[in-house]
Order: structure tokens, then sequence, then C-alpha cells
């Protein structure tokens, strides 16, 4: 028997069954558009009997890229923390297919390496440790990060606007790392620049599992014109005020 879990921070796949060739068949949650790549879930199998497990997304052809689904290769992960890829997978009539070659009781599997809500918390308890950097929250708005003197020109990053995009969070951790311990390179920026950091603008989209929008269905993205998306309000409001 094979169960799918998607209680975990940032899961989100629709499961639909198991056909009589093993198979499961499972359905993207096309959120409030049909953009979406992402997904993210436990598998969990009370019998091992196979050396491989196929798993179909049948609605992938409805992803507005489709064509990225042809020879992907998802991850796949035994404990949520070391991830690696597998195989390249196929994109058959609307479906997107692929095997999974090594697993155990419990594994997970996912678009892209995850980065979610308690991996952000805990990186910005660690950051906030470090002289060289001040983690801002203002009442129940994002975190921004700074670095460096506010009256100075500011060079400004923003992250994850698209939460499924979680590459994102990876190189703005690699960047604030990087400046954070190499001396050289942050007297050379601080000297003349401040950095200004919001490294998960869109959390309630990463919260949800959702790929492109955030929890009330809107693409940050696209809303930059926007007066009624509270996390634009909030990064427009803050940049006009801070400049």
């Amino acid at each position: 028997m094979i169960s799918i879990d998607t209680h975990i921070p940032s899961g989100n796949i629709l499961y639909d069954r198991i056909d009589n060739n093993g198979t499961v068949h499972l359905n993207l949650n096309r959120e409030f558009n049909s953009f979406t790549h992402w997904f993210y879930f436990k598998v969990l199998i009370d019998k091992i009997v196979n050396n491989r497990l196929r798993f179909s997304i049948d609605n992938a052809i409805q992803s507005v890229y489709s064509n990225g689904w042809n020879n992907y290769a998802p991850f796949t992960s035994l404990d949520g923390l070391k991830w690696r890829r597998l195989d390249k997978g196929k994109l058959l009539g609307s479906a997107f297919n692929f095997e999974v070659d090594e697993f155990d009781e419990e594994f997970f599997l996912s678009w892209y390496l995850p980065y979610p809500i308690d991996k952000y918390n805990n990186w910005l308890t660690s950051i906030s440790a470090n002289a060289l950097v001040d983690v801002v929250k203002e009442n129940n708005e994002p975190y921004y990060i700074l670095l460096g003197n506010k009256s100075k020109p500011a060079i400004v990053i923003v992250a994850r606007q698209h939460p499924g995009e979680s590459m994102a969070s990876f190189v703005t951790e690699g960047f604030v790392s990087s400046l954070t311990n190499n001396s050289e390179l942050t007297e050379k920026i601080l000297d003349k620049y401040s950095v200004i950091i919001f490294p998960l603008l869109n959390i309630s989209g990463v919260e949800k599992g959702f790929h492109r929008v955030n929890g009330e269905g809107r693409d940050l993205n696209r809303c930059w014109n926007s007066s009624d998306v509270s996390e634009i309000i909030f990064l427009v409001k803050y940049l006009e005020v801070s400049s």
C-alpha cells in the first residue's frame, strides 16, 4: 500500500489513484491559474515489493510552460535533507512520467529542492547572531535584512516572489554568507553601498506550497502597479520612504 502525504511544510500535490500496473497517478494543484509546476510530498509504503516506483502527473500538459516537463529530472530524498536528482522523466501525452529507483518506507519527492518556512526561519535565526546583519520585521510584514549604513545608496534584492522558485532562497543564503564571511568583499561593497534584502517576499504562497501565486491567488511579480496586494504595498512603501 502506498500513501501520499502533503501535510509537510510547502507540501502540495493531489493524489488520484494507483493503476493496475502500479503507477501512482497524481495531479498538480493548479492554484488560481495554470502556471504551476511545483510539487512536494512524502511517500509512505507499508510493504516494499518493487525495485522501481512509477509516478505520473496526469495534468502536467495544462501548465503554461508544459514543454519544460519533457526530460525534466525531479528530486528525491530519503530524509528530507539530502537531495539528489532522479533520471529524466518524459512528457507522454498529457502526463509527466518519472521513476524512482531508490527509496525506503518513507521518502520525499519534489519538483526542486524545497526551501520551506521552517528552513527559512532557522536561517534567519542563525544570521541574526552576526554583527554585520540586522534582521528586521515591521509588524506583520515580511522580514528584511540590512547590511551596512542605510544612508548610503542601497543595493536591493527581492527573492521568492514566486514561491515555487526555491532556488532563489539558496542563492540569497549564499549571497549573505559571502558578504558575512569575506571581509575584503564586504568592505568593498559596504564602503559605498548598503544592502537591503527581502529574502522571502511571498510567505503565504510558500506556506501553501504554491508555485507562482500568494495565498490569495495573486502573482506578486505581476502586481507592482496594484494597490491591493499587501506584500507589494509594504515593499513599495518601504522603498519610497528609504529613497
